[in-house]
């Protein structure tokens, strides 16, 4: 019957399940039970036990399947190609408790093919320590005709397209050789020397600037003082963390500073000048050449300084330092702390409390740091929750009423509120407006402060304005844009925007949009006076084409693409270039399937063109696609969505993609098909040691509640020995007796050809039966005792019977001499097949059965 018989011995613990199979009934703890499907969950109460569960897997169709094994906590499937136990192999196994199907490799069978209503011979062995237990299979076939919407059992085909080529990480090594030490410092000393025509009273706005590096000051008067000039240098960010002195002389040739840099870094390159006035002169020479006491290295890239670092600096220092440099460097008075003049700022570097924004945080794209908030819509809520926890709450206008903040994008010309306040007769009002203001249309940082108060007082009047919301708006482009360093407190934190741009120091790259995602430092001392770093950078976003690192404050001697030398008396610094970050893959692939092709995909190709293309091949339906890779490693996920069952594998034609080693490959990440969880007893048969009886209705097979087993006996076997007599027929009233042994006393069933003999009497050793009618001929007998069966032949030697054909009489006796007259023909042993003649000539068969034949007679 249907289903599989479970053994179960309690308080096992074998070390290997194998040892179940010396388990037997007389084995401690042994109980059974049958069970109509999978999976089967025990009883809670159930723990410290085994099982074998024994019987055979009948597929319902013909095709090739995989089975999946899930149990707690460990068990073994063994599956026989056959119906013989001896011929079971192990085709799955799960040797600790996981979740669920999929999580082994090994609790997939590999595909077997099965034919339909074959019983295959299956044995689960399975051990329990402690908690809920089950055991399970699943079957997995390829040919379904359902897809994941019609069926849950169905699994739609799922396709990767994987693009790998050779990528290289940015590398490049520092080798420093001979560093020597406690050199005596020197410092850098260089004069400026400014002459102007300006008229006295208009010296003081004749300007000039001043840079170092990337830095430039804000615009210097002519008649600035030493301590303008001072102030103005010392805001550089290229010059810190070092500073300068600065003195002035003046005589008839025009004003002299003597600028003194209080540094130990050694010979910095001269400063550099432009000027708004062509009757403004200014030049620059260096009065001392600094030299540093090799203390400190200072490492640039892209014009962008380290902070200074020791020199034999330690991994990590190193790597520090290179992750600091990668992030934007703000003044002092831009990174504030709320209290109680500061009633709301986000720099958005917590990327855990980024939940409370209007916008979505983004890395490495940051006014200040590394971090900012892309089109965060709303730059306040009272609703946003502050880091200490609580919501902010509305905010006092009369007690913060500036607004600041840093951006870059498109942003619309206006700022939203929404907020109270109390007009002119003392009523609580709520209004929303737009406030008019002037944003830089660039993809650059910018700065901006605003008072809100001022602002609302001009168009609603009254007082105690109260802000809930702030928003932004982007312009009609619709392009992205960022913000961050948001403030709301009682004073701007400058009132110069553009000096806020001049103190920061931006990250290396930050014009050309390039960034790095990590670095990786490691570090080799291959003899006393030589130290190396080797520096892997990775790229983000597929950025390439990087600058060789340089030394600051020494000089170049020798330059290459990848390759620089830089000396400072007896030291020596090389910086060389083993890999170049490797640029992102260009042009086009093909993909064919079905004996169609999707041609000229470009590498960079979108999911929704993916889709549109595949679904132009012919055979291929709707399907859905999903872009998983990156830049580097582009990669889609294809699953067939109306065509169901499983596909065959996509074939990529890579010869027009332009990389290094390119090979497009194509991975079955899911194969279409049925997947059946629940296993009813339809597919087993409890296996038993003897045949046993199956009753199916409608094609269900049925449990068996009792004994159904069967057995085919020789014992219970009637044998046919003889007849008598070997001829004769119905028409001559032939009784015909049938001789053997093992014959029960009932009336046998029997048969001469295909006509009936009807029993008359019985004997232990003999059926005697009636002749009924038949054409003539020779035919088997055949016996059938209804408790016993089909009798055999003695010796296999089957006995006929000859039917003889016997004439009676026929009339007309004349006719006409032209033929045709019907001629009937009476007797036994008569049929279609009989030839009658008349003169010699054949008389045509018109009708015809044992005792009467009817034929027309010829001309």
């Amino acid at each position: 019957g249907r289903g599989l018989k479970m053994e179960v011995w309690s308080g096992k613990r074998p070390n290997s399940l194998d040892e179940i199979w010396r388990y037997n009934e007389n084995t401690t703890g042994y109980w059974s039970q049958w069970i109509d499907s999978l999976p089967y969950i025990f009883p809670n109460e159930y723990d410290l036990f085994t099982t074998r569960t024994k019987g055979f897997f009948v597929p319902t169709v013909s095709g090739n399947f995989s089975i999946y094994l899930h149990c707690d906590d460990r068990c073994d499937l063994y599956l026989s190609n056959s119906s013989r136990p001896e011929d079971k192999v192990k085709v799955a196994f799960q040797p600790r408790y996981v979740r669920n199907y999929f999580q082994l490799e090994s609790q997939k069978s590999r595909a077997i093919f099965m034919e339909k209503g074959k019983p295959y011979y299956l044995e689960l062995l399975q051990q329990e320590y402690y908690g809920l237990s089950h055991i399970t299979i699943a079957l997995f076939q390829e040919e379904s005709s359902f897809t994941a919407d019609q069926s849950d059992d169905a699994v739609n085909e799922i396709q990767n397209i994987l693009a790998a080529y050779e990528v290289f990480d940015e590398e490049q090594v520092l080798t420093f050789n001979m560093w020597p030490s406690r050199v005596p410092v020197v410092k850098e000393v260089q004069n400026i020397s400014i002459s102007s025509h300006c008229a006295s009273h208009l010296c003081g706005s004749t300007f000039f600037k001043l840079s170092y590096g990337h830095a430039q000051t804000g615009p210097i008067p002519v008649s600035a003082s030493a301590s303008e000039m001072e102030a103005a240098l010392n805001n550089l960010w290229s010059i810190k963390p070092d500073t300068v002195q600065v003195t002035k002389q003046e005589d008839g040739q025009g004003s002299h500073y003597t600028i003194t840099f209080n540094s130990d870094r050694g010979d910095f390159a001269a400063l550099h000048f432009e000027v708004f006035s062509s009757n403004t002169n200014i030049s620059v020479s260096e009065v001392t050449k600094g030299q540093s006491n090799m203390a400190t290295l200072t490492l640039s890239w892209a014009g962008i300084p380290t902070a200074p670092i020791a020199f034999n600096a330690t991994v990590s220092e190193v790597q520090s330092a290179l992750e600091n440099l990668m992030k934007a460097d703000c003044p002092a008075e831009v990174l504030t702390t709320q209290g109680t003049n500061v009633k709301y700022f986000n720099d958005f570097e917590n990327s855990e409390f980024t939940g409370a924004q209007s916008g979505t945080p983004e890395s490495h794209s940051g006014f200040c740091g590394f971090r900012s908030l892309k089109n965060a819509d709303a730059l306040f809520r009272e609703t946003f929750t502050k880091e200490s926890g609580g919501q902010y709450g509305p905010v006092s206008l009369n007690q913060h009423p500036v607004l600041c903040f840093g951006y870059k994008g498109l942003l619309r010309d206006e700022v939203g509120l929404k907020f109270t306040y109390s007009d002119s007769s003392g009523q609580t009002r709520a209004a929303t407006t737009r406030i008019s203001t002037l944003f830089n249309k660039e993809d650059k940082w910018s700065y901006k402060c605003m008072d809100l108060q001022s602002a609302l007082q001009t168009a609603f009047i009254g007082s105690r304005y109260s802000l809930q919301q702030l928003y932004l708006y982007k312009d009609n482009s619709g392009a992205d844009y960022y913000v961050d360093v948001v403030y709301i407190g009682k004073t701007p934190t400058t009132m110069n925007e553009n000096a806020v741009l001049l103190k920061r120091r931006p990250p290396p790259f930050e014009s050309s949009g390039k960034s790095i995602k990590a670095f990786s430092v490691t570090k080799q001392r291959s003899a006393a006076s030589e130290i190396t770093y080797n520096i892997v950078v990775t790229p983000l976003d597929c950025a390439f084409d990087f600058p060789l690192m340089e030394i600051s404050f020494m000089q170049m001697t020798n330059s290459s693409e990848d390759r620089a030398e830089f000396v400072n008396r007896a030291a020596a610094v090389t910086v060389t270039r083993p890999h170049r970050a490797t640029p992102p893959l260009s042009g086009t692939f093909d993909v064919e399937i079905y004996g169609g092709r999707a041609e000229g995909l470009s590498v960079n190709i979108s999911k929704e063109d993916l889709k549109y293309a595949l679904e132009g091949i012919s055979g291929m339906g709707q399907v859905n696609v999903e872009d998983l890779g990156t830049c580097r490693l582009p990669s889609w996920s294809v699953t067939w969505l109306t065509k169901p069952g499983a596909q065959p594998l996509m074939k990529v034609d890579d010869s027009s993609v332009v990389g290094n080693n390119v090979n497009f490959v194509v991975q079955e990440k899911a194969k279409g098909g049925l997947l059946i969880r629940g296993m009813t007893g339809d597919f087993f048969r409890v296996w038993e040691e003897k045949t046993q009886v199956e009753v199916y209705i409608n094609g269900i097979p049925s449990n068996c509640s009792g004994n159904c087993s069967f057995q085919w006996s020789d014992e219970k076997t009637p044998v046919v020995t003889g007849i008598s007599p070997s001829q004769g027929s119905s028409g001559l009233g032939t009784l015909l007796t049938i001789t053997g042994t093992g014959f029960s006393m009932e009336n046998a069933s029997i048969m001469v050809g295909n006509s009936r003999c009807v029993t008359e009497e019985v004997t232990a050793t003999t059926q005697l039966c009636r002749l009924g009618g038949a054409s003539a001929g020779t035919y088997p007998v055949s016996v059938n005792f209804p408790s016993l069966g089909d009798a055999r032949y003695a010796g296999d030697n089957i006995l006929y019977f000859d039917y003889q054909l016997i004439l009676s009489s026929f009339s007309p006796q004349s006719g006409s001499i032209g033929g045709g007259t019907v001629l009937t023909v009476r007797g036994f042993g008569l049929s279609q097949n009989a030839t009658v003649t008349v003169g010699g000539k054949e008389c045509e068969v018109v009708l015809a059965a044992d005792t009467e034949l009817k034929c027309r007679t010829p001309a």
